[in-house]
């Protein structure tokens, strides 16, 4: 139930990812990108109030129906005022401050929730999100010069730019990729990592989420360095080998060994690290399509990244459910290390299928390409 709980959020997310670029792609980013900010705040707010599991289901699913407009959001407002050769370092860079709002998830999140409860933490989130929203209706603007773009895309046909994506089977190949690269990032940092490191080394909550928190200081850095290290060499797809292989090689070693606590930090840390080369494949994509469907380009990418998640978190919980031992503490479910581990063997599974994938993809040197090329 907590999987499929948690999984509601990419259910809503992955779902809305091709409507919603449709939608900035026809209409601009300021409106929606305002509305979907609000709705994440009602969710948040309507979460910490329920007392009913449905209810609770559906504060999360309004929270990944607003959260469903963010990246494709700031991707098409990179796309309307950037040049495309900084289109990854701006990716990377998207990441970068994405990472640090979940690393305030992990030992930030714990200490505030100790201190006021679960629901009185969420409903106070749910108030800085409405700040937040304010804010962006005061801000936030969509360019001027573009408006004439806009009003050609409303005399195209609604589906157009949808079609030429997918079938375009690079565009899936990157896609898939980006998915599969993704999977491990939802099970560790976003679920199951913390109870995984409190049973591996019998540590509090906080104390594991504080070595969480190291993923996604990775990823921040990460991100944007893979995504100028990729336009400096003007090369794609040798950064998501590298990628791939380092985070492939920490995630075995996070996993499997029984490592002191410190290097399992560091582990993390360099596990976020080479999992941010996984972004370039949204250049990439870019760049195999060099059209003006920007939002429903990125939304069709972001949809297969999140539908990995939505699909990972409650495989992981019925495989710790079918190797449940019986013990029970407060009327909670208690699993070994062993559970944990044979869970999680789905997550190398992931990175070596992206590896096997990656022969197939183009190498774009960091420019648009033609069909024929």
């Amino acid at each position: 139930m907590l999987g499929n709980l948690a999984a509601c959020y990419f259910y809503a997310y992955a779902g809305m990812q091709i409507p919603v670029g449709i939608i900035c792609d026809r209409f601009g980013v300021r409106r929606p990108l305002i509305i979907a900010s609000a709705l994440c705040a009602i969710g948040s707010i309507m979460f910490g109030c329920s007392n009913i599991f449905a209810i609770a289901t559906m504060g999360r699913l309004l929270i990944g129906l607003g959260g469903a407009f963010a990246a494709v959001g700031t991707f098409c407002i990179a796309n309307l005022w950037l040049p495309i050769r900084l289109f990854a370092l701006f990716a990377g860079g998207i990441v970068t401050i994405g990472m640090l709002g979940a690393a305030g998830g992990q030992l930030p999140l714990a200490l505030l929730v100790n201190a006021l409860d679960w629901r009185n933490t969420m409903m106070l989130l749910g108030g800085v999100g409405l700040i937040i929203t304010v804010l962006m209706f005061f801000i936030l603007r969509d360019p001027v010069q573009k408006f004439p773009d806009i009003l050609q895309k409303q005399r195209m046909p609604l589906f157009n730019g949808l079609k030429q994506i997918i079938r375009n089977q690079q565009i899936w190949l990157l896609a898939i990729y980006g998915g599969l690269m993704f999977m491990p990032v939802s099970v560790i940092g976003s679920l199951w990592g913390t109870p995984f490191l409190m049973h591996k080394y019998s540590i509090s909550n906080a104390e594991a989420g504080s070595m969480i928190i190291m993923l996604f200081f990775g990823l921040a850095i990460g991100s944007p360095f893979f995504g100028w290290f990729s336009d400096r060499i003007n090369r794609r797809k040798i950064v998501m080998l590298v990628g791939n292989l380092g985070a492939l090689l920490c995630m075995l070693g996070i996993i499997y060994p029984q490592f002191p606590e410190y290097f399992t930090v560091v582990l993390l840390f360099l596990y976020g690290f080479f999992c941010g080369g996984f972004l370039v494949c949204f250049a990439a994509a870019r760049e195999i399509d060099a059209s003006k469907n920007t939002g429903v380009n990125m939304g069709f990418m972001n949809m297969l990244n999140m539908i990995g998640g939505a699909v990972i978190q409650p495989v992981v919980g019925y495989i710790l459910d079918a190797q449940w031992q019986g013990i029970m503490e407060n009327g909670v479910r208690i699993y070994v290390i062993n559970d944990f581990q044979i869970a999680f063997t789905i997550i190398p599974i992931c990175l070596v299928f992206a590896l096997l994938i990656l022969p197939s993809i183009k190498e774009t040197h960091c420019r648009a390409i033609t069909a024929t090329e």
